[in-house]
């Protein structure tokens, strides 16, 4: 079975050089749900850090089944 993929990247609330974790809940579930009524299943979720573990953004990705006939040729590894 072919797969493909999608990235939701929500950002961390911040003032000014304070970074605060501050994600609003009821967005990211409103993000979440968006998805999963759209056929994507939620893979994996993880935050991008910044200096002394603070949270800069966190990534949600998802995936769904191809549709029949939708078989790009993927690009090449970065070497």
């Amino acid at each position: 079975m072919n797969w493909e993929y999608e990235v939701y990247v929500a950002q961390v609330g911040r003032e000014g050089i304070v970074v605060r974790p501050e994600l609003n809940p009821a967005e990211f579930k409103a993000v979440l749900n968006h998805y999963g009524a759209s056929g994507w299943e939620l893979v994996a979720v993880f935050d991008v850090n910044m200096l002394q573990g603070g949270s800069k953004q966190v990534v949600a990705t998802f995936k769904r089944p191809r549709p029949e006939g939708k078989t790009p040729t993927p690009p090449p590894l970065p070497t």
